[in-house]
């Protein structure tokens, strides 16, 4: 079990099952989204990493760097970095990234482009 003074030096957060939030969201360091979420997210920051969980949905528009999706995903994505799209993936809307990894048994239905 880490000890508390290092988890104190940890950026991650984990929006758990069963909830809804809506609304901007300014994130930072490690998220996984279990949960329904409605809004925007900003996580521009380097260090920043997003994963969306079988259990997780997003609709609305995401600025980030990375972002690993298993679960639903409806609205705009701009990603300075990777956007990888597991088989469990659904997604519908834009992608605009600078790589793109999408798993054989991923849904989408996007326009989008490279850069």
């Amino acid at each position: 079990m880490p000890e508390l003074h290092e988890l104190r030096t940890h950026q991650f957060s984990h929006l758990g099952r069963e909830n809804k939030f809506i609304g901007e969201f300014y994130l930072r360091g490690e998220i996984k989204i279990s949960s329904e979420m409605e809004g925007k997210i900003f996580a521009e920051n380097p260090d920043t990493h997003i994963t969306i969980d079988p259990y997780g949905s997003f609709s609305g528009e995401v600025k980030c760097v990375d972002i690993e999706i298993l679960g639903n995903f409806s609205g705009k994505l701009h990603a300075r970095g990777k956007v990888v799209l597991q088989s469990s993936a659904t997604v519908n809307g834009e992608i605009h990234c600078e790589n793109i990894i999408i798993y054989p048994g991923a849904q989408v239905n996007m326009e989008g482009s490279t850069f």
